[in-house]
């Protein structure tokens, strides 16, 4: 009985790396066609939208300035909105 599982080891080893290998290949490529749509309405809509309402989220500008410190509201900097932060 254990020669017998050697022999089908041994006859079997060649086709089942090829499927592995084949499996793999496909994996590669539904992964593409799958993700490829998922970042084009994900991401596109979303940059289509934020162009639209000119949102800028890294709050880029093409003007030279001194420091990219942003001004803060006094009136958002009083020590109660900091008492239960955590």
């Amino acid at each position: 009985m254990q020669n017998v599982i050697s022999i089908f080891k041994k006859l079997f080893f060649f086709p089942h790396q090829l499927i592995k290998q084949f499996g793999f290949f496909m994996q590669s490529v539904v992964n593409f066609i799958i993700l490829i749509p998922v970042y084009f309405i994900g991401i596109g809509i979303m940059s289509l939208v934020s162009k639209i309402m000119k949102k800028s989220y890294l709050n880029l500008s093409k003007k030279k300035k001194k420091s990219y410190w942003l001004k803060r509201d006094k009136r958002l900097d009083a020590k109660g909105t900091e008492y239960r932060m955590f």
